[in-house]
């Protein structure tokens, strides 16, 4: 495993501007989103865009990596002495891959979140989970590798999964509702847990101003260069609401812990 990251240590490099770039991207379109009421939502779609965006690229990663990996490792274990077994395998990877992984999550969400403009006391949380979910992510992409006949193959039901582990990630209800009769289901979400963690992460100990308008003045911008800003920004205002205090009652009205819950996220994560 070791000498495979030293081979691919050009790859790891281009991931690690890619998601430098990304980061900046996804920091330009939330630039600076204020503590006024409507960063609310802002600063809730930011914690999901960032949560699936570092879970798919690990997923996607570790999908296409063990299917080529799959005859070395066969002909390994079918040598009557000298090979290796399965454990030592996955040991390996799990002890040289997984720490490199989780450092472009980090790096993402480093260089993001002061663009956006998110809690500076919630950042170490916010950055643990995301390298957690990353780390999930990887043993996720790696299991469905093994199980799957091929790299085509594990490629066609892994997004299946993540696309899933989406829909029913949002337990808060802040983007979808997911059924009575799938929460049960939902705690198998890779998302669940991670957006558990970065909203927990951000919102607890955050103090709103309804008078900050920078967010409010960027939208009017936008809105009024475009068809129909009038009625946008309508319902917009209609969804936003009155600005909260603070972010315990975000979380609250959410339905998530207002004290520890990015921690108990966080085990959640690592639990097997």
């Amino acid at each position: 495993a070791f000498k495979q990251c030293r081979r691919e240590a050009w790859v790891n490099g281009v991931r690690l501007v890619a998601s430098a770039a990304l980061a900046l991207a996804f920091g330009g379109c939330n630039y600076d989103v204020g503590l006024g009421g409507k960063s609310v939502k802002r600063r809730a779609a930011v914690m999901m865009q960032a949560c699936i965006n570092t879970s798919m690229l690990a997923v996607c990663r570790s999908l296409n990596g063990f299917p080529r990996e799959r005859a070395t490792v066969s002909r390994e274990m079918s040598r009557v002495s000298g090979g290796y077994k399965p454990g030592p395998y996955f040991f390996s990877k799990l002890l040289v891959e997984t720490p490199i992984d989780m450092i472009f999550p980090v790096v993402f969400g480093g260089v993001m979140g002061p663009m956006v403009g998110l809690r500076a006391g919630g950042k170490k949380m916010f950055l643990t989970t995301l390298a957690l979910q990353t780390a999930s992510a990887s043993c996720l992409g790696l299991s469905v590798g093994a199980l799957a006949p091929s790299a085509e193959m594990a490629l066609a039901i892994g997004p299946c999964i993540m696309v899933l582990s989406i829909m029913l990630g949002d337990e808060s209800g802040a983007f979808a509702e997911v059924p009575e009769s799938l929460r049960g289901v939902s705690n198998f979400s890779l998302i669940k847990w991670a957006f558990r963690g970065c909203l927990c992460s951000e919102f607890e100990g955050l103090v709103f101003d309804p008078l900050d308008k920078r967010g409010e003045e960027k939208k009017k911008k936008n809105a009024n260069g475009a068809a129909g800003g009038i009625a946008k920004r309508a319902a917009r205002n209609a969804m936003e609401g009155v600005c909260p205090r603070t972010g315990e009652e975000v979380l609250e009205g959410l339905g998530l812990p207002t004290s520890g819950g990015a921690a108990r996220a966080a085990k959640a994560q690592a639990r097997p």
